[in-house]
């Protein structure tokens, strides 16, 4: 099982109070703004790396497959916030086949 995602870029462009770098909007600094993808992403920081987060942090709480859901319905959220189309959003039912 691997996190789903449709590379929207809405949580690169919610990055404040994360910790990383950010420009005035929020926008994490390696969000090239041309391509829309991570500048950095083989070496991103371990907040941008959901299965880091989930050993780190949520391994002994919850299944993988329910941090991969929590984290989707929060992307889905971010996509709403910046009135992206619905096309980015993964379908959670994806995580149960």
């Amino acid at each position: 099982m691997e996190f789903l995602c449709s590379q929207c870029g809405a949580c690169c462009r919610n990055v404040s109070g994360s910790g990383l770098p950010h420009d005035i909007n929020g926008v994490c600094s390696h969000l090239n703004k041309k391509t829309n993808k991570c500048s950095i992403y083989n070496t991103r920081p371990e907040e941008c790396r959901v299965d880091k987060m989930f050993d780190k942090y949520f391994k002994s709480k919850i299944s993988k497959k329910e941090f991969y859901k929590q984290n989707t319905k929060a992307c889905h959220d971010l996509i709403d916030k910046e009135g992206l189309s619905d096309s980015f959003k993964i379908d959670i039912s994806a995580y149960d086949e």
